[in-house]
């Protein structure tokens, strides 16, 4: 028997769009330009996102769940949102969100104190 803790965190477009101009640096790590994005779009049959520019620059680039999760924890580790370090980690993508999820295996309860 284990006892299991949960967590989710969703991510709307606007707080997506926020996270990416928050941190361009990061942001061109994973293939996107130096740009504040002006949208998103949420796929979730094709578990990513299409982060959507200005025509002129860039219409539109696609990412993969996993490169969007690897950039959520990063903004959480940074704005202090406590992850438990040996949590599983898991990245939806939903029709209006990106839920990145945290799932950690506790202590045995049947052990005696």
């Amino acid at each position: 028997m284990t006892i299991i803790d949960r967590r989710e965190l969703a991510f709307d477009a606007r707080a997506l769009i926020h996270v990416i101009a928050g941190s361009l640096n990061r942001a061109q790590a994973i293939g996107l330009p130096a740009l504040r994005p002006t949208g998103v779009v949420f796929d979730p049959e094709g578990h990513r996102i299409r982060i959507v520019y200005e025509p002129q620059a860039h219409p539109e680039v696609a990412l993969a769940a996993e490169h969007v999760g690897a950039m959520l924890v990063s903004y959480c580790i940074r704005a202090r949102i406590p992850i438990a370090r040996l949590a599983d980690k898991d990245v939806r993508i939903e029709a209006g969100s990106v839920v990145l999820a945290f799932s950690t295996r506790l202590a045995d309860p049947t052990t005696t104190w």
